[in-house]
């Protein structure tokens, strides 16, 4: 589902795979990956492909994804996490576990 999210909000700002992936720092292939679900794609990632797509995080990730946050949380407590990358988390986590509650 975020693999499709990821084309369709691609698709809509007009941009090839190839653009996206200029403006993410990836390969097209990998961009292809992410849409057709076949790769694991980061927190930081996602944030940063969301940038590139003028869109928010939360429409990237819908509510009943199957999305491991246990694994970012993994991704987090390791020694080579910048702090930006840390502080966006943070920023994502404590949104998510906000509309969790409600």
């Amino acid at each position: 589902m975020i693999g499709e999210n990821v084309r369709n909000y691609r698709s809509k700002a007009a941009l090839t795979q190839d653009q996206l992936a200029s403006r993410i720092d990836l390969t097209r292939t990998s961009v292809a990956k992410i849409e057709k679900g076949r790769q694991h794609t980061p927190l930081h990632l996602l944030i940063d492909i969301a940038k590139a797509l003028g869109v928010t995080l939360e429409v990237l990730i819908p509510r009943s994804t199957d999305y491991e946050p246990l694994e970012q949380i993994d991704a987090y407590t390791r020694k080579d996490i910048k702090d930006e990358d840390k502080n966006r988390f943070d920023a994502f986590y404590e949104d998510f576990l906000k509309h969790q509650r409600q």
